[in-house]
């Protein structure tokens, strides 16, 4: 289920903030009245976006790899280096979630608002700082829950 989430919020959130800038557009030449806070509503739903893209490409493990050096081995040094990725992808992953929730925290603190609407924008971090702790909390689950075959 959670799963499923990450994907379809790395994919929602980019597609909102494309159809909330065209939508502005039509309105600016349409009416001659852009929505207020056009730009940084559809900058934080796309920042959102590309944090969902990358915690659920942490999550997967959907990143550029070595596959010559990974397959060609035996089965030890084959172990060794999903070790080695599995252990950098998590790292990256806790850095990026600490990262998100520590400046989440500061902003709800500071009380930054959107400049016409005045809308918080505490809950736009918290919205993109909550894929990548949906990532870590799937990636912890497959770490400790299976281990990968290697047969």
């Amino acid at each position: 289920m959670l799963n499923r989430v990450m994907n379809w919020g790395a994919a929602i959130f980019p597609m909102a903030a494309t159809l909330f800038v065209f939508a502005s557009v039509l309105s600016r030449y349409l009416f001659n009245s852009p929505f207020r806070d056009d730009h940084d509503i559809s900058r934080l739903l796309l920042g959102a976006g590309v944090s969902w893209g990358i915690g659920a490409a942490l999550h997967r493990g959907g990143l550029v790899q070595m596959d010559l050096l990974f397959i060609r081995p035996g089965r030890p040094t084959t172990r060794i280096a999903d070790g080695l990725g599995r252990g950098v992808r998590l790292v990256a992953l806790v850095a990026l979630t600490i990262a998100l929730c520590i400046k989440t925290l500061e902003v709800a603190e500071k009380g930054e608002t959107t400049f016409d609407l005045s809308l918080p924008l505490w809950w736009f971090y918290g919205i993109a700082s909550a894929g990548p702790v949906a990532a870590l909390l799937l990636f912890l689950r497959d770490l400790f829950g299976k281990a990968p075959s290697y047969d």
